[in-house]
């Protein structure tokens, strides 16, 4: 990847570089890859693997800076059976990956401030801090 290329700064084009990094680093570990449609909530991509045995859902959740993931007022995590975080980080190299099992996102997830609105009141995240712990576990991928 070349570090001096610039990131991509509205939400559909951070999402989708993050989306298709996490393609390409899946297909260049083996598996097969299909993402799903754009706009539907919670499964972005699914794996199986050369011998057609074993398939995983994944969701891509895509940073453009280091900052607390949005999980929206219901978390469709639930979804998927692997949560991938990628951090893109302009002139630093290849984007930054973390998985983490819905399991482990709901032990650490926040939810709003109740001084803000309605929705921020009910809305749900995951702290960098949080996700930090979990950088490249690829192995999730193989249970």
């Amino acid at each position: 990847m070349n570090t001096d290329t610039p990131i991509a700064r509205d939400n559909q084009g951070v999402g989708n570089a993050g989306l298709f990094f996490v393609c390409y680093s899946l297909a260049m570990r083996g598996w097969n890859v299909l993402p799903t449609s754009r706009n539907a909530k919670g499964i972005d991509v699914i794996v199986y693997d050369r011998n057609g045995t074993k398939f995983v859902s994944i969701q891509v959740k895509t940073l453009s800076k280091r900052s607390a993931v949005p999980l929206g007022e219901r978390p469709t995590c639930h979804m998927a059976q692997v949560v991938v975080v990628c951090r893109l980080s302009a002139g630093k190299g290849n984007p930054e990956l973390y998985f983490m099992k819905p399991s482990e996102i709901d032990a650490c997830r926040h939810q709003g401030d109740p001084t803000k609105s309605k929705a921020e009141k009910s809305a749900f995240w995951l702290q960098a801090k949080d996700y930090e712990n979990f950088p490249d576990r690829w192995d999730l991928l193989d249970h």
